[in-house]
């Protein structure tokens, strides 16, 4: 909801030579179209078919590989070779403008912990402004929202807004 984004599921289905582009430079990282599942096998290949060799040609890492200067990546490119990891795709900022009821129970400290209901008839939420993801502590989202009117309420007394129920 924070990203206006929607969820699917990656496949885990084996890749085969998925090509990607290099400049053969030390240190550059190559990263795959999807998370490589560790435990299995990855093979690299240059832009002729010959096999590269993990720790001479390239490192892997979680998402790919980093080139290792003086070996066999060029600038022609490089085909990799493996299973990806069972994920949750993301995509942000595709869902826009949906409408939600924002509903929550609790309880009253000022009224000796009596329970309550707050219903906010129709919100919508504005894309999260920050989202940090280098942190020591547990992520935080601040998240903004309109409250808009239900014209679907009418009647004398009835707020068209929100409902606060509590308990006497």
């Amino acid at each position: 909801m924070a990203l206006r984004g929607s969820v699917a599921a990656g496949s885990t289905t084996a890749v085969t030579d998925e090509p990607h582009t290099s400049f053969g430079v030390a240190d550059e990282l190559i990263p795959f179209d999807k998370l490589p599942d560790m435990s299995k096998a990855i093979t690299v290949k240059d832009s002729t078919d010959a096999a590269l060799t993990a720790g001479d040609d390239y490192e892997l890492t979680k998402s790919g590989i980093k080139v290792i200067g003086g070996g066999g990546i060029d600038n022609l490119g490089v085909k990799v070779s493996y299973t990806p990891l069972a994920t949750n795709m993301v995509q942000a900022l595709i869902e826009s403008g949906k409408e939600f009821v924002l509903f929550m129970e609790g309880l009253n400290d000022a009224q000796d912990g009596k329970p309550f209901n707050l219903r906010v008839h129709r919100v919508k939420f504005s894309p999260v402004q920050n989202l940090d993801f280098i942190s020591d502590d547990f992520a935080a989202i601040a998240l903004e929202l309109d409250v808009l009117a239900d014209s679907t309420i009418d009647g004398s007394g009835l707020s068209t807004f929100m409902q606060i129920d509590l308990a006497q």
